[in-house]
């Protein structure tokens, strides 16, 4: 089953990305959720969730920011953190995006401080 997903967002404007997917097995929420981070991977600046559609009509904003919550307390609930606030949470888990990115492309193509 294909679904149209409408992610709208703003950084220095507001900006709506949009694109059909295939469910194959997985729900709306995850879907949408997972091409959430991928927009905010391809950006250079924070942006900030607004609204996300499907199908042009059902508003499921709620359950993608629910499930994200989720996604980012799961990651962390084996380390040592204990912390609550959702948006500390978004900043630890883009700085851990971060160093993957950091350790995937090894140390000789990062130029840090040269």
């Amino acid at each position: 089953m294909k679904v149209s997903i409408q992610i709208h967002f703003k950084g220095d404007s507001k900006l709506t990305q949009g694109n059909t997917f295939y469910l194959r097995g997985k729900k709306v929420e995850q879907i949408a959720l997972e091409f959430w981070w991928q927009i905010q991977k391809e950006m250079s600046y924070h942006v900030e969730l607004e609204k996300v559609i499907v199908n042009g009509e059902q508003d499921i904003t709620k359950k993608v920011i629910d499930l994200e919550e989720q996604e980012l307390r799961r990651e962390f609930a084996e380390s040592d953190i204990y912390l609550f606030s959702p948006s500390i949470l978004r900043v630890l888990f883009c700085l851990k995006r971060l160093y993957v990115i950091f350790i995937r492309f090894g140390r000789k193509n990062v130029n840090v401080c040269t």
